[in-house]
């Protein structure tokens, strides 16, 4: 998963994976969990970002799963 402040961008504003830990494959409860660590979204900057979701199957083969907008909202309460 990788989020971008548009489709078209080359620069990847966040990335999330099985290997870095960011994607969490649960079979017993057939959840797909996503982790973004607080210490991770206290430096994120942006408005807004799309972002989209592949998962690759035991062949290969890539499906798009999911995609959306996050927009950024800042604590105002501390």
């Amino acid at each position: 998963m990788q989020l971008r402040t548009k489709l078209e961008s080359d620069v990847v504003l966040h990335e999330l994976t099985t290997e870095n830990g960011g994607i969490i494959l649960d079979n017993t409860t057939k959840q797909i969990k996503l982790l973004i660590p607080a210490a991770t979204t206290t430096t994120f900057d942006f408005p807004s970002a799309v972002y989209n979701l592949e998962i690759i199957d035991s062949i290969g083969v890539v499906f798009n799963f999911a995609r959306g907008t996050i927009t950024l909202n800042k604590e105002v309460t501390r």
